[in-house]
């Protein structure tokens, strides 16, 4: 995957992602920046839903629940809306609310190939302890073939409008790198 920030390109990156493991229950990644060679790793319930990450150093984040990215099976103008607590080594840390739309389907482009995909829309808010809240969208382009998104694009803002914040977040390889 590779990512590009626009508004910060020593931000940029490509990293590899690969199935540690998976079962009926969850699917965890390994994800390595190809720059830096930091690891994380991203555990998922079967419908692609975030159970939690954990980075190199053993910090394990959790979404109670589990925080649903798709509500599967797809439909044009399906939506949906969920609310998790993430927690940091136990501690609450952040509240996350998202509200998602099925778009409907479109051929999108990338350098994988071309995809009739599904566009889905989320709009988030990711709300702190102290109160202090950002709010985001992501559009993405699902690819039920290959069981992922094959591009989103991401944006991130405080409520007022400042600390505007995008990327754009590609398939650039359907085998790890």
């Amino acid at each position: 995957m590779e990512s590009t920030d626009h508004q910060n390109p020593k931000l940029n990156n490509v990293t590899s992602r690969t199935v540690e493991s998976a079962d009926e229950h969850e699917m965890v990644l390994k994800v390595v920046n190809q720059k830096s060679g930091y690891v994380r790793h991203l555990a998922y319930t079967p419908d692609l839903a975030l159970v939690s990450t954990r980075n190199e150093k053993g910090t394990r984040v959790t979404y109670e629940p589990p925080l649903p990215y798709f509500k599967f099976p797809l439909k044009a103008g399906e939506v949906w809306s969920a609310e998790s607590v993430e927690k940091t080594d136990g501690v609450v840390t952040n509240r996350h609310s998202i509200r998602g739309k099925v778009v409907g389907r479109e051929t999108i482009s990338e350098a994988v190939g071309n995809f009739n995909a599904w566009k889905i829309s989320i709009e988030s808010s990711v709300t702190n302890p102290e109160g202090k809240t950002t709010l985001g969208t992501d559009t993405s382009w699902y690819v039920p073939e290959l069981g992922r998104s094959v591009r989103s694009d991401l944006t991130a803002k405080n409520p007022d409008g400042s600390g505007f914040s995008s990327k754009t977040v590609r398939m650039i390889s359907k085998t790890p790198d």
